[in-house]
């Protein structure tokens, strides 16, 4: 499967590439890479075909990806379906512990009333404590084998 997001890393900074080379090399169309030119992507002037450097490249894709970057402050969470970071429904949140180093942290958001989850460690617990209400709720325990397995099948065999 095709990565969503093109890894700048991919992009060897001393190489110049064509378009049709940077779209092999990020699995894009070369429509997306000429978009890219036009969003901003520096290609080396007065060369036919379009040459771009591997450097500017790079530099390019790590600052469209930070662009999108959401930084959050404590106490908030992303809210996928608003694509903004908000603060939780009165300030309730619930702390489901899913290993001994982390866990998430779960609550409504007060705009859509959608679950938003944020993974958290539990040495932050807290500091989120004094701005949330937080609930620990405890982990579900993980499921056993047991010594009388489901005899639910569609074969003819007897048993």
């Amino acid at each position: 499967m095709k990565r969503r997001r093109p890894d700048p890393r991919r992009a060897k900074i001393h190489r110049p590439y064509d378009v049709a080379d940077i779209a092999k090399l990020f699995e894009v169309h070369r429509n997306t890479v000429r978009s890219w030119l036009k969003q901003g992507l520096r290609a080396i002037e007065r060369v036919w075909p379009t040459l771009v450097l591997g450097a500017e490249l790079r530099r390019f894709l790590t600052e469209k990806q930070g662009r999108r970057k959401r930084r959050l402050q404590d106490g908030q969470m992303y809210c996928m379906p608003c694509r903004e970071p908000r603060s939780p429904a009165l300030d309730m949140a619930e702390y489901v512990p899913l290993s001994p180093t982390g866990g998430n942290l779960k609550a409504l958001c007060p705009e859509c009333e959608t679950w938003m989850y944020r993974r958290v460690r539990p040495s932050d617990l807290d500091r989120l404590k004094a701005i949330l209400d937080v609930t620990v709720t405890p982990a579900d325990e993980p499921l056993r084998q047991t010594s009388h397995p489901s005899v639910n099948h569609d074969s003819n065999t007897p048993g």
